[in-house]
């Protein structure tokens, strides 16, 4: 594996965020959470906040902010949903995010 296959790999990941299918976001939603990279942080929570009815997809992308390392990207994006989102189920998802750490 060259060295630009992982970046290509996690840009391909980024553009699924944006399918019209919910299937292949939340595939792209938990790959990228299992990766743990914090680049991926505020791409996470456009694609919540761009599909607000999918809440399955933003519980999802809580899930994966939660598997980030611990910092101002994760506390950032968590706060982003708990603020802006506008269904309540995600908003309290995020706010017990926020509470645990």
């Amino acid at each position: 594996m060259t060295t630009a296959e992982p970046e290509m790999a996690q840009e391909r990941l980024l553009q699924q965020l944006g399918d019209p299918r919910s299937d292949i976001r939340l595939q792209a939603i938990a790959t990228l959470g299992s990766r743990g990279n914090a680049d991926a942080a505020a791409a996470l929570v456009e694609c919540a906040l761009r599909y607000p009815a999918d809440t399955i997809a933003a519980v999802e992308v809580i899930r994966s902010l939660c598997r980030l390392p611990r910092g101002l990207f994760r506390r950032a994006a968590l706060r982003t949903l708990h603020e802006q989102h506008p269904e309540a189920t995600v908003r309290r998802a995020a706010a017990r995010a926020l509470a645990d750490g």
